[in-house]
Order: C-alpha cells, then structure tokens, then sequence
C-alpha cells in the first residue's frame, strides 16, 4: 500500500552533524500538517525533515480501509520506512501519532530500526485517552461536548479512522519502556490549556519515558499549527541540539 512521504532536505549546513527528523500526525491529519511550519523551520536550522501519512490518512492510499490498523501495525509502516533512511532519526509524535511512536520504541529491542531520539508533543499517553476522556467529562461536559462535535466534522473530512478506540483499549496500557532504551534521549510536551491531550496524561507519559514534561504556554493541541507554534519549535529545537552535542 503506497504511505504519502513529504521531504524538505536541510537548507542550511549545520556546524554539528544533525540527525534526521521524521513526524507523525495524529488522527484527522496527515503528513501536511508538519508541512506548514515545523518542517521548514527545522530544516533552516539544518535538518533533514520527513513527514509521513499513516496508511489511509492524508495522502497515502486508502483502498478499502475503513480504519487505518492498529498501534502495532502503523508502527510497523513507521519501522519500514525509517529502515531506508540513511541514520537512525529523531521521532516525533503528535497526539495519536505519539502513541504509535512508543508502540515502535517497545519493539526496537525486537529488531525495529534504532532512533537517535524521540519527542512526544500532545500525545496519548501509554494507558490510551480513556483516563483522559473521563477527566474531560467530570471537568466540563461543554468541553466534551465540543471535542466531540469537532471530532465528528474532522471525521466528515477524513473517510478513513486512523484507530479503532474500542481495539486500542486491548492494546493498552503498554509495558515500560525497554531497559535498553533508558538512556534513549525523549521530549514531553503539551500545552497548559489542551483539552484533547491534557497535563495529567502529559506527565503519565514524562513519567514514562523518565523525564520531565515541557509545558507550553496558552499552546492549543494542534502545537505545530497553533499561532504559538515557533515556541513549541523553540524548545524542540532546544533539546535536538542537546542529542547532537
């Protein structure tokens, strides 16, 4: 099945070798929503940049799909994709795409490729968005009958579901992270006002990778389209240079 591929190679030469990027989207997006501001940006600060679509999302081809795969099986696309790339890259998340990047991480020691980093920004935490979806309920049921009713007009727009929830709930929680990959640069992120991806399931996932989570300022879920996206850029930035020193 043909996974749309977006690529905007460094536009400058870096002083430091620089490892490549690769983004993944979440559901209702694709391998565009990178394409706007966080590809162009890093690869001014001299990074090769890749964006994919997940199988039936954005630009990848859907045949008869009627939801994308599983967590497992969209890692899997991810490991067969970062295998043709020429060094191990820095893997970045976003919500739902988050957690298909810590599925990849649990199967590294198994034989998926190796990564230089990861950073998770607005991600769905090891445990699945269940937790998250009650809180939402309990904290505001205006706030969780808006998420849902924009999540139906995103659905109108994107005929293929990236992940079936009632199946990802027999595929959460994961295990810990591998004892191979504790030492295995990661960056935690969210925005203090997100209602998609809140700060309780933000520091669940900083705990799980062993780090501490950055909190983005007034920063909606769409972190990478959101009018503060070059602060969230910023701070990325901030720990990619961390890797390569």
């Amino acid at each position: 099945m043909r996974i749309e591929v977006l690529h905007l190679p460094a536009q400058a030469v870096p002083s430091t070798r620089r490892s490549p990027l690769v983004f993944v989207h979440g559901s209702y997006h694709g391998a565009w929503c990178w394409r706007e501001n966080f590809m162009p940006y890093f690869a001014s600060a001299g990074y090769d940049c890749w964006a994919i679509s997940l199988r039936g999302q954005g630009g990848s081809e859907r045949g008869d799909l009627k939801i994308s795969g599983s967590i497992k099986s969209l890692s899997d696309d991810l490991a067969s994709f970062i295998a043709t790339l020429p060094s191990p890259p820095v893997l970045i998340g976003h919500s739902f795409g988050g957690i298909v990047v810590e599925r990849y991480l649990l199967d590294i020691p198994k034989g998926n490729p190796p990564l230089a980093g990861v950073a998770c920004l607005a991600s769905v935490p090891p445990t699945g968005n269940y937790d998250i979806v009650k809180r939402t309920i309990k904290r505001s049921l205006v706030d969780a009958w808006k998420i849902t009713w924009y999540q139906k007009q995103l659905a109108s727009c994107s005929p293929v579901r990236m992940i079936d929830l009632a199946a990802l709930r027999k595929d959460v929680p994961l295990p810990p992270l591998p004892a191979a990959l504790s030492t295995l640069p990661a960056y935690v992120g969210c925005g203090d006002t997100d209602i998609i991806v809140d700060l309780p399931a933000t520091e669940e996932l900083a705990a799980w990778f062993g780090v501490q989570p950055v909190v983005w300022q007034e920063v909606a879920h769409d972190c990478m389209l959101d009018t503060r996206w070059e602060e969230v850029a910023a701070s990325l930035q901030q720990f990619l240079e961390g890797i390569e020193r």
